[in-house]
């Protein structure tokens, strides 16, 4: 690995004539072969003084680290017989053929399990899906972009009916939601008496009807209007926007108290009766979740309500969780991931997630893996805070949240992460998050550099970084000794002091950081038919900045991005070419002829 790392500062100008407060901007450009994976490439300083006569000092900080793309560092292996889809551990998953917790039951409802090929399909909305090549295993996995020209990401069309029209209605302020009346719209699917397999509709009963659950979908814009049934062992995921008075919950609430979750059995098909006596029957079970913790739904304490301004217990997320044995429903977990809202917004966006799993055991006690053996783009970055027995301890944690490298939630504009509410950092997936930080004024003494360090620490734990990291090279640790856990490299803290001011009620912190970059790099260890990404090495990069706050308002806004470098593509790249471009101007954008002063240390 090539690498340039610029240290040093923009000191200041002089022999300029007009007697303006100066500033500079900078930039540095690079060749297309160097990616920037901290720093800034261009900036702009500020004037020490209003006047500065013939000299004006900056002491512009600089800290730029390039880094070369597409050097090979690790070797390649050759192919083996991974099952690469094998994603859950000690347990069946949807779609993979290959896997050896899967009986031939279970193959049974999956219908091009019943080839004699072991094939399998990765089971992840985020990856395409009726592609010609989606029966083959770790396709998904290959960057083939021409392959996937004329691929169908998703269908998001409606089933075929007339459309509905829904009855004009209004919440009445300080009252519970009512239900609003909806013409019921004709179906053309038709209920079938076979058991079920993989594609067909989830069917609901009621006293004198049976329906398919369905699902609200977007079809011209990003607004939910329209409505597709919920396929057998199909994930899916739907976000759009709607009026509170048509929100998903709502739909769920009324077919919790009047319908059940059917599954056809073997007396259904010579049956004429279609009831829960000829049907296999299941009630849904909600669960509200605030940011902490799911509890079981109580229609008097978790019932929405609104006032004149507001509403309570709106769920704007909502997941199902489908557990099945073979062709049998066993059971259906709603969870509502409630919030207030405000009644000034006239539409809200909702996330609807469904997801199937083949057995009873709940996914929460299930390890899961983030790829087989390598990490694949778009799954968690499994990491240990202990201090030793890594492989063991994730294999034994009932904690999933502890195994992933976490990210704050911005929860409209504030720093929020608690156990259901937090962002998981992706493999492969480059993601910059900023929201506001705030701290608590629960102070005993005012001595200023016990309060920053104490605000630093407080940031410390937004950032995830309380105790040592060590992340496992692989998505599937299995057999990995503790030696090859790659630990993740983090900043020196040791220089943040501060100052009260009792006079005017400010707190002056130094050196605060406010700003950190994980930089993952990997590479693709096995041959050019199946990804293998193996994590070679991980670190933390800071931006520090002095900060003033008021004793009254202790906030400040902190960046996080979390960026992957890919070394496993074959071609080199050129020597580095490196420019420094600096244009001086004064505050009215003139320039000026004059000298800049810098000095640089150069790392490669």
């Amino acid at each position: 690995m090539a690498e340039i790392h610029i240290l040093g500062q923009l000191q200041c100008a002089y022999n300029f004539n007009e007697p303006y407060s100066l500033f500079c901007r900078y930039s540095f450009q690079a060749g297309p072969n160097w990616t920037l994976v901290s720093g800034y490439s261009e900036g702009q300083t500020s004037s020490a003084r209003a006047d500065h006569k013939n000299c004006v000092v900056w002491s512009q900080p600089i800290d730029v680290h390039y880094v070369s793309k597409g050097i090979q560092v690790t070797p390649k292996k050759k192919s083996t017989n991974e099952c690469y889809c094998n994603l859950l551990y000690k347990a069946c998953d949807i779609n993979c053929c290959c896997d050896n917790d899967c009986s031939d039951q279970d193959k049974s409802v999956l219908k091009h399990c019943e080839d004699s090929e072991q094939e399998c399909e990765i089971p992840n909305i985020d990856y395409l899906h009726m592609c010609s090549s989606q029966l083959t295993c770790n396709k998904q996995l290959q960057s083939d972009v021409f392959g996937y020209l004329f691929c169908i990401g998703k269908a998001n069309l409606p089933e075929k009916g007339k459309p509905s029209k829904t009855t004009l209605y209004s919440l009445d302020p300080n009252n519970r939601l009512k239900w609003h009346v909806t013409k019921k719209k004709s179906k053309n699917i038709k209920f079938t008496k076979n058991l079920y397999s993989i594609g067909q509709p989830i069917w609901m009963v009621t006293n004198d009807s049976i329906d398919s659950l369905e699902l609200p979908i977007t079809v011209t814009n990003e607004y939910c209007n329209g409505y597709k049934a919920i396929e057998f062992l199909r994930n899916d995921y739907v976000k759009c926007y709607v009026k509170l008075k048509d929100l998903h919950m709502l739909d769920v609430i009324k077919s919790f108290v009047r319908a059940k979750v059917v599954s056809p059995i073997e007396i259904t098909l010579n049956s004429t009766k279609m009831d829960c006596t000829t049907l296999h029957c299941i009630n849904l079970t909600l669960l509200s979740c605030d940011e902490h913790k799911c509890i079981k739904y109580n229609k008097e304490l978790h019932e929405p309500r609104c006032s004149e301004s507001h509403c309570n217990n709106i769920a704007v997320r909502i997941e199902y969780e489908f557990y099945c044995n073979v062709s049998l429903i066993k059971r259906v977990i709603v969870k509502f991931h409630v919030r207030t809202i405000s009644m000034a917004q006239e539409f809200v966006l909702q996330e609807i997630a469904v997801n199937f799993y083949l057995g009873n055991y709940s996914i929460e006690n299930i390890v899961k893996f983030s790829g087989n053996p390598g990490y694949i783009r778009g799954l968690p970055i499994i990491i240990s805070l202990s201090e030793s027995n890594h492989t063991a301890k994730f294999f034994n944690s009932s904690v999933a949240r502890s195994n992933y490298l976490l990210m704050p939630y911005n929860r409209d504009g504030r720093c929020v992460v608690t156990n259901l509410t937090h962002n998981i950092v992706m493999f492969g997936h480059n993601k910059r998050l900023k929201c506001r930080a705030y701290f608590r004024q629960n102070f005993t003494t005012y001595n200023g550099t016990e309060i920053c360090q104490k605000i630093q620490a407080r940031i410390d734990e937004l950032y995830g970084l309380r105790s040592n990291i060590l992340i496992a090279p692989y998505g599937n640790p299995q057999d990995v000794a503790d030696k090859n856990w790659v630990r993740l490299e983090t900043f020196n803290k040791s220089n943040i002091y501060g100052e009260y001011h009792p006079k005017d009620s400010k707190l002056l912190c130094y050196n605060l950081i406010t700003r950190i970059a994980f930089i993952i790099a990997f590479a693709d260890t096995n041959d050019a038919n199946k990804e293998v990404n193996k994590i070679i090495s991980a670190r933390v990069d800071s931006t520090t900045m002095n900060k003033t706050f008021s004793i009254d308002d202790l906030s400040t806004v902190i960046t996080i991005d979390a960026n992957f470098i890919d070394f496993s593509a074959r071609y080199t790249c050129t020597a580095p070419a490196g420019v420094l471009r600096i244009e001086s101007a004064d505050l009215y954008g003139q320039l000026h002829n004059g000298t800049v002063s810098s000095d640089f240390i150069s790392k490669s």
